[in-house]
């Protein structure tokens, strides 16, 4: 198959390690492969097919998705299938652009497969646009997300393919490294044995890191035998997000700036990969309060390095489907509207609001009892492995070489259908 995939690449994000994990495997399997890179700035690249920039000088460099140069791609190479990784609210500007360009009206397929493969993040989602015949099939990462869909109306076939974790690169570190580790990344003075509560991601508003913040300041805080030697340590990637919190100015507000590092990295760049297991391993527990996740890489990363893992129950981490009881799922007593991220509709999505006494209490209990802590990141270790990327890419490729055959198998008994038998006319045939 010669396929044209959209989604990030190139770049330090979760998506581009979906699109790295389905694209192997596609060109392992000998498919032609051609990526059109989502946030990928640079020249070059180690990928072993093509990568295209998305933005196009024809477009003044407005266009960051991609969706005015998937067509002229498209119209260029002729591709067997189309794959968009992205958010359920975006396809639909893909699928008018492709429409313009191949004059195809708006109750016809294209003339070739769309596959979206989609980050569901929250409830109350609106399918409707998935309902459009250019989208051949609908593939997403947990049973959360296809359950939320045919909530929401799309009651087509929809295939679960779980996300994955490189577990050999995120592993657990020894006790030398992990002091190693806190002396690099925090203030010098802090105790060997301090407890160490940390955070990767997004500062997005629906990450909530203003709860986050608040929590842990009230644990500390809290009562008479709060723990002296806890801090905070939040590696949060911009990405030109304008609807994050202002982490510094909350830590001061709560009392708790002394507690609290913060690391950010230049917006695109974020650390290289092969470092970010050095910080996962200088954490005790990681804690994320997000109202709404897809999937949360860092997580599985997190557990991948036998960090014991705090969690809302909500969205993709509330099911027990890929966590299957490995993490510490926090009930959520509340909830939140959020819009779409970029989006300009609204907020209408549900997020939960993980419960401030249950997440103080957890807190302390991992904090008072190493046991817990170790019993609790072996479990993440073990279902780590259970994930790997291998697994997203194969069983993404089946998915589609299944999905091609079978339009060419349609195909090809449309044409013997209509094509004359021995002896016939073609007059004959037609009537």
């Amino acid at each position: 198959m010669r396929v044209l995939f959209c989604g990030d690449a190139g770049c330090p994000s979760g998506f581009s390690k979906v699109t790295s994990a389905v694209c192997d495997a596609l060109h392992a399997s000998h498919h032609e492969v051609h990526t059109l890179a989502i946030n990928w700035h640079d020249e070059t690249h180690s990928y072993p097919y093509p990568l295209y920039h998305c933005v196009h000088p024809f477009d003044g460099g407005r266009d960051g998705f991609g969706i005015s140069r998937l067509p002229r791609l498209a119209r260029r190479l002729q591709p067997d299938a189309v794959v968009l990784l992205n958010d359920p609210w975006n396809i639909p500007h893909y699928l008018s652009a492709l429409r313009a360009e191949f004059d195809t009206p708006a109750d016809a397929p294209l003339p070739f497969p769309v596959i979206a493969y989609l980050a569901v993040d929250a409830k109350n989602i609106h399918a409707s646009a998935l309902a459009d015949p250019a989208i051949t099939h609908v593939a997403v990462w947990t049973d959360f997300a296809a359950d939320e869909l045919a909530r929401a109306g799309y009651l087509a076939p929809v295939t679960v393919i779980p996300l994955g974790v490189d577990s050999t690169l995120f592993a657990p570190r020894d006790q030398e490294t992990r002091l190693a580790c806190r002396a690099s990344i925090c203030t010098p003075g802090i105790p060997d044995d301090a407890f160490i509560v940390g955070y990767v991601g997004r500062n997005q508003y629906r990450k909530r890191l203003d709860l986050l913040i608040q929590y842990f300041a009230e644990w500390v805080h809290g009562s008479p035998d709060s723990p002296p030697d806890a801090y905070l340590y939040l590696y949060v990637g911009p990405t030109g997000d304008s609807d994050g919190v202002d982490i510094s100015s909350l830590a001061r507000y709560y009392g708790i700036a002394e507690r609290v590092f913060i690391a950010s990295p230049d917006i695109g760049h974020g650390q290289p990969e092969a470092s970010l297991p050095y910080f996962y391993a200088a954490f005790d527990a990681f804690l994320t309060l997000s109202q709404s996740e897809g999937w949360c890489l860092p997580v599985l990363e997190a557990m991948a390095c036998g960090v014991p893992c705090i969690v809302p129950s909500w969205a993709a981490l509330g099911e027990r489907g890929w966590l299957n009881g490995a993490a510490i799922q926090i009930p959520c007593t509340s909830t939140a509207l959020s819009a779409p991220h970029g989006s300009r509709t609204g907020k209408y999505t549900i997020g939960g609001i993980a419960g401030k006494a249950e997440t103080i209490s957890t807190l302390q209990g991992l904090y008072a009892d190493r046991g817990l802590r170790w019993e609790i990141g072996s479990l993440g270790r073990r279902r780590a492995e259970e994930l790997p990327w291998s697994q997203t890419g194969e069983m993404f490729t089946s998915m589609l070489e299944e999905i091609v055959d079978g339009l060419l198998e349609s195909a090809h008994a449309s044409d013997d259908a209509t094509t004359p038998t021995a002896g016939e006319s073609e007059d004959e045939g037609a009537a």
